[in-house]
């Protein structure tokens, strides 16, 4: 199953006796390219290292792996000579447009990945509740003691859950479009089984694919992974998550009945059902699954923030984009007004014809888009311009204080942007939210 190290390198060793060139130039100083140097440098394979960040935070590590490797930050990124190298590896979070007249030369890393793969694997792809859906599938199956790891979007790099398979592990993957973008697929026969689930889709990181349909090329290409008898598990509400190819494909759809605020019951019935067919592809007996109640939640889906008996606040910082806003709103109660917060980076992304049953008060608007966001939103809802969330939640506190109204309103941080343009990532945006609630609201 070397896909590509028997056929790609087969070209490295051609081109090698006319100019002598390196391997692959390595985008990105991340933890995937830590991990893709680590890879190469095992398969002795060249290569160096670009990022355009003066101090990328896998730079220290990454430098040590090999002393033949060049290293080019910040400013000597644009050093590069992009003759010098047969193939580009490409992390995810990487700018393509950097590269963009060599995007023929880009080597995925699931293609790396896929081609010394051993044991089973099960991907999880979509808009929305990857990690969820990921992290509840690897609950229930440790609960019936399968050997698993869990990685690539979600956790560890792909590459480096290579040393840990056996023949009898599972391997859980979360991709991300941007993973998915220049795979190119494997179909090598084997023993082993792979298993996809397409959870949702919505239109998002536009700015990475331009337009919503290049986003869903880019997403279909999971079926790539996919043999005859393997199995893509699709949902039955939308029908953009039937694939057609030469494999089984299984629908699954929403029975249980939600309380308020558990947005994901949709991505614990799909984990189940994949769940539970593992195992039965396996001849392995399920024990028993936990119930919804008893998963470990990731944080920041839809966690419910307590301070007092007496406010109710949700953390829905992971919602990057306005459909998961949507889906956010519309699992809520409407016993209470909402306050509902938003901002961030769109990614080209758009509110417009955003609409919900959810009994909206006020819209607090923040961050890079936030003029953008208010533009695009219904006339009809009152929306507050504001530069940063302490801003927010610091309007928030003197509306309190005006109204007295607050046992009446539900605050809902639900952004429906990236982060990146004021936080790390989702989860520092988070732990700020949180941090800004018991500060300013915790009188009340």
């Amino acid at each position: 199953m070397d896909y590509y190290i028997s056929i790609s390198f087969i070209c490295i060793g051609y081109f090698k006796d006319q100019v002598k060139k390196k391997d692959f130039l390595i985008l990105g100083a991340g933890k995937t390219g830590l991990s893709a140097a680590k890879f190469f440098s095992n398969y002795n394979k060249s290569f160096d290292v670009g990022d355009t960040r003066n101090d990328p935070p896998g730079s220290d590590e990454i430098t040590t792996i090999t002393d033949e490797a060049d290293y080019f930050f910040g400013k000597n990124f644009l050093k590069i000579n992009t003759q010098k190298y047969h193939f580009f590896f490409l992390s995810p979070g990487f700018n393509i447009r950097n590269i963009q007249i060599h995007k023929n030369r880009i080597v995925s890393e699931l293609d790396l990945f896929i081609s010394k793969s051993i044991g089973n694997i099960i991907v999880v792809t979509g808009t929305n509740g990857k990690s969820s859906t990921v992290s509840y599938i690897s609950q229930m199956l440790k609960k019936n003691k399968i050997t698993l790891l869990v990685g690539g979007n979600y956790g560890i790099p792909m590459l480096d859950l290579l040393t840990k398979q056996t023949d009898n592990s599972c391997s859980i993957i979360e991709l991300s479009s941007f993973q998915l973008e220049f795979f190119q697929g494997d179909q090598t026969s084997s023993d082993f089984l792979r298993m996809a689930l397409f959870l949702n889709f919505s239109p998002d990181h536009l700015d990475r694919h331009d337009n919503t349909h290049y986003y869903y090329l880019s997403k279909i290409k999971v079926a790539k992974l996919l043999r005859p008898n393997d199995i893509l598990y699709f949902n039955g509400k939308d029908k953009r998550t039937l694939i057609q190819g030469n494999f089984i494909t299984k629908s699954f759809t929403n029975k249980l009945k939600a309380n308020d605020g558990e947005i994901d019951l949709f991505n614990y019935e799909a984990a189940q059902l994949v769940s539970l067919d593992y195992m039965k592809q396996n001849g392995h007996p399920c024990k028993s699954l936990p119930k919804y109640k008893d998963l470990i939640k990731l944080p920041y889906r839809m966690e419910k923030m307590i301070i007092n008996s007496r406010l109710s606040i949700t953390n829905d910082s992971k919602s990057t984009n306005p459909h998961s806003v949507s889906f956010a709103l519309n699992s809520l109660s409407s016993e209470k007004y909402i306050y509902l917060i938003l901002g961030g980076d769109l990614k080209q992304n758009s509110f417009k014809g955003f609409s919900t049953q959810a009994n909206i008060k006020k819209i607090f608007c923040y961050g890079k888009d936030a003029s953008t966001i208010i533009d695009h939103l219904p006339q009809n809802i009152e929306a507050l311009l504001m530069n940063t969330i302490d801003d927010v939640i610091k309007a928030i506190r003197d509306d309190f204080h005006i109204n007295d109204s607050y046992e009446d309103i539900h605050i809902l941080f639900s952004p429906g942007c990236s982060s990146y343009d004021q936080f790390n990532d989702y989860q520092a945006r988070g732990d700020y939210f949180n941090e800004l609630c018991s500060e300013h609201l915790n009188e009340f």
